[in-house]
């Protein structure tokens, strides 16, 4: 197989595993409680728009951007991961209540950049997954076919927030509330791993 497509391929499935968009769709339902499939399309919508933005940004600039501002990727993965543990703890402890949530909407917070650009789409791992994968670009065409590996990422966010938007209104209220508490500890339990990869990092 040529180089360059196998780079696009190795990278793309780097990118997913450290994403991790299966995960993202469980917490996803989990956030938006009593949401419509219209409602949570567009904010899904928004998020994945806002995250591809915000990868875009890491892609071109970097550890650059981490370097100026003199901040090193092990301290941004224990921030990340902070971040991730604070919702994950609100997931396990909060007790949602879908008739409220869909009678009065203006009350519900804005999820939209926080958490669900950052960190649940694009998270410290997806970030440092990215810096690094794209670092070890040796030609003008992996550096090309990096771009169209992390576009290829967010086609497949598009795709399974469709999917999760317009397949979530046959979950009953108690499906939530389980997998809200299920995916609280799922957070929890990636924010442990990311803290842990920034502690090990300085350590090294």
């Amino acid at each position: 197989m040529n180089a360059d497509v196998l780079f696009l391929i190795e990278m793309y499935a780097k990118l997913f595993a450290a994403s991790a968009p299966i995960a993202a769709m469980a917490m996803f339902i989990g956030l938006t409680p009593g949401y419509t499939p219209k409602e949570r399309w567009q904010l899904s919508l928004k998020a994945t728009h806002i995250s591809f933005g915000i990868l875009l940004l890491c892609a071109f600039f970097g550890t650059k951007l981490l370097d100026f501002m003199g901040v090193e990727m092990d301290a941004f993965r224990i921030a990340g991961g902070l971040v991730m543990g604070l919702l994950g703890l609100d997931m396990i402890r909060t007790q949602i209540d879908c008739d409220a949530a869909t009678a009065d909407p203006k009350n519900r917070p804005d999820i939209t950049v926080t958490p669900l650009a950052f960190p649940i789409i694009s998270g410290p791992g997806a970030i440092s997954s990215l810096m690094i994968a794209k670092s070890d670009a040796v030609t003008s065409t992996q550096h090309f076919y990096a771009y169209i590996a992390l576009t290829a990422l967010m086609l497949t966010f598009y795709g399974f927030f469709y999917i999760t938007a317009y397949s979530s209104k046959w979950l009953k209220p108690s499906i939530v509330q389980i997998s809200t508490k299920l995916c609280g500890l799922i957070v929890l339990a990636m924010a442990a791993q990311f803290v842990a990869n920034g502690i090990f990092g300085f350590v090294k």
